[in-house]
């Protein structure tokens, strides 16, 4: 998935790369900052659009609840012409079981991804040898390391991934040749999230085709690269285990 697309799958990916670099970096730490949320953390934010040729405007928000557990729920919302807030897109992930879209009008959860865990103390020096490492920034008063991402086409993006919250992008800025769009954050919230904030639909059915078609659209793209085939391998067998894993834990797959 790239991350130059102007969705919420930003974050989504995002938080799941940062979640693997956590964990490998925990092996190797020789500067560290702790994590902040062992008991918790909220994140709000506004999502802004710039477009070229006109003024920035504020076209939605979004709230992210991290659990102590690794738990993790993302509510976006969008703007209505007449100024309201209307929920847009809302994403979970479990430990264990895997990372979500909950689609209302179809009544289903899609799966997007394995998912272990989230959290732990990161080597600032690790972070800094990340290829992607501009600089240190700071964003609402806690330290960041600036990452950016550019595309042969022209398109960026640039990741303010928060130190003492394991490198989740807190801020994360999205580049085309048309508009300009932030996800910039007004509030970061230190403690205990509610239960009634990390809820899911876990009546819904569990839906892989979106993930079956990306593992077709992979294999079609070099059928002869032994490297392809390995990695079309493992995401066959990952979706065989994760469709076992969750039938055993009570969820019906569609």
């Amino acid at each position: 998935m790239k991350r130059v697309a102007f969705t919420v799958s930003i974050s989504l990916a995002a938080f799941i790369a940062a979640a693997a670099l956590t964990r490998s970096g925990v092996l190797r730490q020789r500067e560290t900052v702790p994590y902040f949320g062992s008991n918790g953390w909220t994140l709000k934010r506004n999502i802004i659009l710039t477009p070229t040729s006109s003024e920035p405007r504020i076209v939605g928000r979004d709230v992210l609840y991290f659990a102590a557990d690794g738990r993790c729920r993302q509510v976006t919302y969008r703007l209505g012409d007449d100024g309201t807030e209307i929920c847009e897109t809302v994403s979970v992930w479990i430990p264990g079981r895997g990372a979500f879209h909950e689609m209302s009008r179809d009544q289903q959860l899609v799966y997007v991804s394995d998912y272990e865990g989230f959290g732990g103390d990161i080597d600032v020096r690790l972070a800094r040898k990340d290829p992607n490492y501009v600089s240190d920034q700071q964003i609402l008063g806690y330290n960041c390391a600036l990452t950016r991402i550019v595309n042969p086409d022209g398109t960026a993006s640039e990741y303010y991934e928060g130190y003492n919250f394991s490198r989740y992008p807190l801020k994360v800025i999205s580049r085309n040749h048309e508009a300009i769009k932030a996800w910039e954050p007004t509030a970061i919230e230190i403690g205990e999230v509610p239960e009634s904030a990390l809820v899911h639909r876990s009546e819904w059915p569990v839906d892989f085709s979106h993930f079956e078609k990306k593992l077709q659209r992979m294999q079609s793209a070099n059928p002869s690269d032994p490297l392809y085939a390995q990695q079309a391998q493992r995401m066959h067998q990952q979706v065989e285990q994760a469709k076992q894993r969750l039938s055993a834990q009570g969820y019906r797959i569609k």
